[in-house]
């Protein structure tokens, strides 16, 4: 009185997924497949096949690390220093940095910016005025840094321009 059932398909009139399959259907089950490290077993949702993933983990199949983390299959947090969301899932670089930073991880400031970025994103980096800002049209540096020690800025005049703050003809 059984039926004989399609690949991966159990149950006396063949009406369910065998454990460890999903996505029951004329053509029989499909495999879980989840991954041995990031999933917590092999067991899967019979629709849509997600498995049961460890912390820190994502995919369908709990292959990958989760957005802000990298590394898989030890999924370590990204150290962006507060100013990106995620870094590259290989290698752990920051992407998209915020709050005027850049680097790997996050902790220079761009061009025309000066300050620590380590210092979070409300006195992390600000714009060089050198005399004034590059929004202003006023600023004659080409970049500027800050000498923490003494708490000075910095600026490296562009041809023509000198002080400390371009502020004069050379």
């Amino acid at each position: 009185g059984y039926c004989k059932c399609k690949t991966n398909v159990v149950g006396r009139q063949c009406d369910q997924c065998s454990p460890g399959t999903y996505g029951f259907s004329p053509n029989g089950c499909q495999s879980c497949d989840c991954d041995s490290i990031g999933a917590k077993d092999n067991e899967c949702d019979m629709m849509t096949g997600q498995c049961n993933c460890q912390p820190n983990t994502y995919g369908r199949e709990c292959n990958q690390c989760q957005t802000g983390y990298w590394n898989f299959p030890d999924c370590q947090p990204c150290n962006c220093n507060g100013h990106a969301i995620a870094c590259d899932s290989r290698n752990g670089e920051c992407l998209s940095c915020q709050d005027f930073t850049t680097g790997y991880n996050c902790d220079r400031c761009i061009e025309n910016y000066y300050g620590d970025p380590l210092l979070g994103s409300e006195i992390g980096c600000r714009p060089c005025r050198c005399p004034d800002t590059v929004a202003s049209g006023h600023s004659f540096a080409n970049e500027c840094s800050l000498i923490s020690s003494r708490n000075d800025v910095i600026c490296e005049c562009q041809p023509g321009y000198a002080g400390l703050k371009c502020d004069v003809c050379d």
